[in-house]
């Protein structure tokens, strides 16, 4: 054999053995950084250190609770996302694999922020795992944290939710969700106040058996439950108790009931925002639910739900009268009484036909103004409530001198008779609107929105026709 063939052998074989050296190298360096995610099966337990706080979130039959350092139910969404990070075994990529050490990836007992270290047990299985920084990566734009089994030498990159859903402080685990309720399983409302209603829904309808016959509007009841169904607290006020928030000053609850579950919320009192920005959301309630040891704040419109009381409920129709059975319409107020009588096209009063015009007969014959006198019978005829002031009296709601009573006379000779009365003090109206008490003959008290106490109080200026003089 040649000299040359010699040494293209041995350059061969050099070639080929580097290869093979190389590929036991790789091989024996990818089943070293080879590593998963572990797949946790009936996780039962939690430790999570940091910040110089351990945390312990335990698991019984009826869900997670925190027992150290405080005692309090887990909140259920918090705990469905930890329980969701290990439902599966995860193969971490080997380019997410690192050289030896901790201290440039937020692993060492020094590093700034400090590492989270987590305790899993799960069938009896205990598993440990140490949370470093969470660093962006440029290629791909992605959020990626380090992590650390225990007794390993390697950390890894893995996706950044593994660090924020555990870097929360004992608190933050805390349960803010108050009511948890499929809106249409909801059966039973009872609302203690002043007095108690108690309302059942029977197929599609609400009837209320507190106070027996009370007639309630199935349709506003229907707007209450969504919002009060699944109810979370904004915030738990760490200094307050249930006497300082003021729940048996207020004395008012609501308990909800599906089948065999209800739970029962007790308001407090209102809570101004501490300053006047925008972000402060408004004025706030306090609020307790039995069972919980703890006061949390809810939004305005929430507690005002919980204050729901009848007269918040009662069907809002007032009166419904069609517009030519008016056959004439008398106001008495501080400028004496005025008689405005609608005239048809088949003789006075004869409600048979509609009015074609009108004309003020008292305390001097005037023509007045059809468009104008048509919108103030309209929005009487069609009169709805705002709400009923249930803890309202004539005194009280300004009704004993009214300041105006508007009588309507039919074709058939029937009246009915609207006294206007006094102002409601806030905040018992909707934001941003006044509103004045009302009474129908003699029926229950009720409110007017400002626009239409506004209309039914037009002065005798504004009801006749322009340019009109008394004979």
């Amino acid at each position: 054999m040649n000299k040359k063939i010699i040494i293209v052998f041995a350059l061969f074989a050099a070639l080929f053995g580097a290869h093979l050296l190389l590929k036991s190298n790789r091989a024996g360096r990818e089943q070293a950084q080879a590593w998963q995610m572990p797949k946790l099966e009936g996780l039962t337990k939690v430790e999570i250190a940091r910040e110089g706080e351990t945390i312990v979130l335990e698991k019984s039959a009826t869900g997670w609770n925190i027992t150290s350092p405080i005692k309090f139910t887990a909140a259920a969404n918090v705990m469905s996302e930890v329980e969701a990070l290990f439902t599966k075994a995860q193969l971490v990529d080997q380019s997410r694999v690192i050289a030896d050490g901790s201290g440039a990836v937020g692993l060492s007992d020094g590093a700034t922020p400090k590492p989270i270290k987590l305790t899993f047990t799960a069938g009896g299985t205990v598993t440990k795992l140490a949370l470093g920084r969470t660093v962006s990566v440029e290629q791909t734009g992605k959020n990626l944290t380090w992590v650390q089994p225990d007794a390993s030498d390697k950390a890894y990159r893995v996706g950044a939710d593994l660090r924020s859903v555990f870097d929360k402080s004992a608190k933050e685990f805390r349960e803010l969700q108050l009511t948890d309720f499929d809106a249409s399983k909801v059966t039973e409302l009872t609302f203690d106040g002043p007095t108690k209603l108690k309302l059942v829904k029977k197929g599609d309808a609400w009837e209320a058996t507190e106070p027996a016959g009370a007639k309630v509007d199935s349709e506003l009841v229907g707007r209450i439950v969504p919002s009060v169904a699944k109810l979370r607290g904004s915030e738990i006020v760490e200094t307050a108790t249930a006497d300082t928030a003021g729940v048996a000053t207020t004395g008012r609850s609501l308990t909800l009931k599906a089948g065999d579950k209800s739970v029962t919320l007790r308001l407090g009192n209102p809570v101004a925002p501490a300053s006047a920005e925008p972000s402060e959301g408004g004025k706030k309630f306090y609020l307790v639910r039995d069972g919980l040891d703890a006061v949390y704040l809810v939004p305005d419109f929430v507690g005002k739900k919980v204050a729901t009381d009848l007269g918040d409920l009662l069907p809002r129709k007032v009166l419904s009268l069609a517009d030519n059975e008016v056959a004439s319409v008398e106001f008495v107020d501080s400028d004496g009484a005025i008689t405005i009588k609608g005239e048809t096209t088949k003789g006075e009063g004869s409600g048979a036909a509609p009015v074609t015009s009108f004309t003020v007969v008292n305390p001097a014959k005037l023509v007045a103004d059809k468009a104008v006198v048509e919108r103030m019978v309209r929005a009487m005829t069609s009169l709805d409530a705002t709400r009923f002031a249930t803890g309202a009296t004539a005194e009280s709601a300004g009704l004993i001198a009214p300041r105006r009573t508007i009588t309507l006379t039919a074709a058939d000779g029937s009246k009915k008779v609207l006294k206007l009365g006094g102002p409601v003090a806030p905040p018992a109206t909707p934001e941003g609107e006044s509103a004045r008490f009302a009474q129908l003959d003699a029926g229950p008290i009720f409110e007017l929105s400002q626009y239409k106490v506004e209309m039914l109080l037009t002065k005798v200026a504004g009801l006749l026709a322009k340019g009109d003089t008394s004979e």
